[in-house]
């Protein structure tokens, strides 16, 4: 089952004594990296809130922002930075003078002023606070998931769709090889057989020039690979876990094959297919950079 890597989950639960929130947002990122918002009394346990998140979550940039407030115990608490405040006012009185102006500074001034106010958070730190936290961080990630693998989903709908067109131009690129082959074959024979009539030629030494003019231009092994490269792009999708990363090897790999069949075909009608074809693995790639 295939993954997204973007998702979005907030839950809050009341408690006896407080209310907990839990708030996660996760976006594309090569590697697992997780960040985290919590009050100070929870900074400590980071590290149980991180495993937590790790089982449920392999690749993605993760979000976390927790917060406790507290019912009927005041937690919270409100004060003045006198000593910032009194600095602050030193300097209005100063501007005031120096520009001679008779209008001071009001308390809507003062108050937008950077760290005027202190807020503070008294948080108990026990372990049935920190369960609670981990019951309701728990349930938040539950949400996260749940619309990572609906979006997952629909990312493994989409690429079917264009691994199937894919697999449709291997077909017509192997049907124009062949054509073009047996055309290069006729056309290098009567070429030959011209010759033959002017010059003495080796003909042993002469078959063997044609075959390998005709092997430079054969893409056969390029499209067997092309083809398992599919194949195995098939496979991933309905696997479980992190496969973003193998996903994008393969496109790579697919766009390697592609290429030479590009570089090494003279006919034009293979060419647009091969266009075509770079054009929808691109698009490939893009779907893939969501995928965990």
């Amino acid at each position: 089952m295939l993954y997204s890597m973007t998702g979005y989950g907030r839950v809050e639960e009341e408690f006896d004594d407080y209310v907990v929130s839990a708030e996660v947002r996760t976006v594309n990122s090569r590697y697992l990296d997780i960040n985290f918002r919590l009050p100070e009394v929870l900074s400590r346990h980071e590290s149980v809130f991180k495993k937590l998140i790790q089982h449920h979550v392999e690749r993605g940039q993760v979000s976390v922002k927790v917060s406790v407030n507290g019912d009927g115990q005041k937690w919270s608490d409100l004060s003045v930075n006198r000593e910032l405040l009194q600095a602050y006012h030193r300097l209005f009185e100063d501007i005031q003078n120096e520009l001679s102006l008779n209008a001071g500074p009001t308390l809507s001034d003062y108050l937008q002023l950077n760290d005027i106010i202190i807020y503070e958070q008294d948080i108990p730190d026990d372990s049935r606070l920190i369960d609670r936290v981990k019951q309701t961080l728990e349930k938040a990630i539950g949400e996260v998931v749940h619309m990572r693998k609906s979006e997952g989903e629909s990312l493994v709908e989409d690429i079917s769709d264009r691994l199937g067109w894919l697999e449709e131009s291997i077909d017509r690129i192997e049907e124009k090889a062949a054509e073009n082959s047996r055309t290069m074959k006729e056309v290098l024979e009567r070429r030959v057989d011209d010759l033959l009539d002017e010059v003495p030629v080796d003909r042993d030494r002469l078959s063997q020039e044609i075959a390998y003019t005709a092997d430079k231009i054969d893409i056969t092994e390029e499209t067997v690979r092309l083809r398992s490269h599919v194949q195995q792009f098939h496979t991933l999708l309905e696997k479980e876990g992190s496969v973003g990363k193998k996903l994008n090897f393969l496109l790579q790999e697919m766009n390697r094959e592609v290429n030479t069949i590009g570089a090494k075909s003279n006919n034009a009608e293979i060419s647009h297919i091969v266009v075509d074809s770079k054009n929808e693995i691109e698009k490939l790639r893009e779907q893939v950079q969501n995928v965990e």
